[in-house]
């Protein structure tokens, strides 16, 4: 099995920031997404495969917002494939009570991002086993 970091959110910089960051802590290459319908038809068609997505998702996004896309991901019933991390602006209190109603939501974190999150991240018990 592998490991394929995916970042959804509707701001470029932010995608690029990430992706960066990702390669800065020695993380496998990944894939952004302007769009959360854009994630989903990419994970959608990969679901067969033998990889784990570990996505970071932005909740506030034109169209299809984070909350819609994690109730998509939902009934995909692909729970043991994908791991989702928040990755928001957004300093709303209701925003991080409702991540923690999710099961599928493994954590939240504010922007700006920094290396330390990711290198955090690596001692998950569903992610160690990448690196």
């Amino acid at each position: 099995m592998t490991l394929q970091p995916i970042i959804i959110d509707d701001d470029d910089i932010i995608c690029f920031i990430v992706k960066k960051l990702l390669a800065t802590c020695n993380y496998p290459a990944g894939k952004s997404f302007t769009s959360a319908i854009q994630g989903l038809d990419y994970i959608s068609k990969e679901q067969n495969t033998e990889t784990e997505f570990l996505i970071f998702l932005d909740i506030n996004m034109p169209v299809m917002n984070g909350w819609q896309f994690i109730a998509e991901m939902e009934k995909l019933n692909l729970k043991s494939q994908f791991s989702i991390f928040i990755i928001t602006s957004s300093i709303d209190p209701a925003d991080k009570e409702k991540a923690k109603t999710y099961n599928i939501v493994m954590d939240y974190f504010e922007k700006p991002l920094r290396t330390d999150v990711f290198e955090m991240l690596k001692k998950n018990d569903r992610l160690k086993k990448f690196f």
